[in-house]
């Protein structure tokens, strides 16, 4: 089950918290903010990408089977 993450000045949600996954996501929206910091820890769902991203970061090509609980 997730959680919604809330913006604490307007309540808009930006996120969901995945405790099962011990994950957040953040949606893509909240990135453009300039104020956002964000460092990315992999790449998930990789097999359906559309912008390819020369860094590091392990890969996930379809999603969370290692972690389902």
């Amino acid at each position: 089950m997730s959680k919604r993450i809330s913006c604490a000045e307007c309540g808009g949600c930006v996120g969901n918290a995945l405790p099962v996954f011990d994950m957040t996501t953040v949606f893509p929206m909240k990135l453009a903010d300039p104020g956002f910091k964000f460092e990315p820890e992999w790449h998930l769902f990789h097999a359906d990408r559309v912008v390819d991203f020369n860094d590091d970061l392990p890969i996930e090509e379809r999603g969370f089977e290692q972690w389902t609980p």
